[in-house]
């Protein structure tokens, strides 16, 4: 269920630790990667790891004002198949609306003002509607600069300025309690500057992994990079940065055909794409311990 929020300023004493420079959360060029990690809640299950991309392309107007269109892909935004998300968003004086019911209207989402002692409302029918609160407001340096960031208590979320949420950005604060489970969390940024910000626990702003085996103190994050052979491209050599994890490969067409496969040893091989058709296909490589998956792109 949606929730809005509700702004009361000014309980108890506010201050304001932050940069006098404001970055906007909208801006065109800019993606967020949203990570989510997935369990079933039985022994033993798979944990999926997949990510989701975000960015906003174009303008519309309804309602006398300019709202910004909402673009998403689930799979490597290398490879841009990107679909338009039935929601719409704009940004006034620190606050960021969305539309996405003519029902309810537009909704505030974030109010980059709030300060310490500030509180939000959260209206989720009665009688489960209740307030959050500002526990502190402070600063982090992003690429050199100072950005504002707000902390919040139950549930513990933080909004850093022109970033939005560190656990979900487009669904700020109720998307803790989106039904379907897994953990989310805000996996990278990036501007038109190149990466702004990235989850310290990742190498990749990119994750589409299964893994199988392991406990959870010992979740490793996989690398596996494609190459395509300069000199010759019917080759295209995988690389991982995880020498043994992996024995066997997978290539599959979009339509879930299994065109090539083999043993994978150490970590690299080539593979011939000799007599494939141009396009994407979906490279799988398998373990005793994890299972990943990436887009692999045959050319001309």
């Amino acid at each position: 269920m949606k929730k809005s929020f509700a702004i009361l300023f000014f309980i108890g004493c506010s201050i304001v630790i932050h940069a006098q420079q404001y970055y906007p959360f909208i801006e065109e060029g800019k993606t967020w990667a949203e990570l989510n990690v997935f369990q079933h809640p039985i022994p033993n299950a798979p944990i999926l790891y997949s990510t989701r991309t975000f960015k906003f392309e174009g303008d519309t107007t309804f309602e006398g004002n300019s709202w910004k269109k909402l673009f998403v892909t689930t799979n490597d935004p290398e490879f841009e198949s990107w679909q338009q998300e039935f929601c719409f968003y704009r940004e006034q004086d620190r606050k960021v609306y969305r539309y996405s019911d003519p029902m309810t209207g537009e909704e505030m989402i974030y109010d980059f003002s709030l300060s310490l002692g500030d509180s939000i409302y959260i209206v989720d029918g009665q009688p489960f509607d209740y307030w959050i609160h500002v526990v502190e407001v402070d600063s982090i340096a992003i690429n050199g600069n100072m950005r504002k960031r707000i902390h919040f208590d139950d549930p513990a979320e933080v909004w850093i300025e022109g970033l939005g949420s560190t656990y979900m950005p487009f669904d700020p604060i109720y998307g803790q309690f989106t039904i379907g489970g897994g953990l989310f969390s805000l996996l990278c940024v990036h501007d038109n500057s190149g990466l702004v910000y990235q989850d310290p626990a990742y190498n990749t702003c990119f994750v589409d992994t299964t893994i199988t085996a392991v406990s959870g103190a010992d979740l490793p994050e996989y690398q596996v990079r494609v190459f395509s052979n300069a000199a010759n491209r019917e080759i295209v050599t995988i690389i991982t940065d995880a020498p043994g994890v992996f024995n066997q490969y997978q290539l599959y067409d979009m339509g879930g055909k299994l065109i090539r496969d083999g043993k994978f040893n150490g970590n690299e091989i080539s593979i011939s794409t000799e007599g494939l058709n141009p396009g994407i296909y979906v490279l799988r490589l398998k373990g005793e311990k994890a299972v990943i998956s990436r887009k692999m792109e045959v050319g001309r």
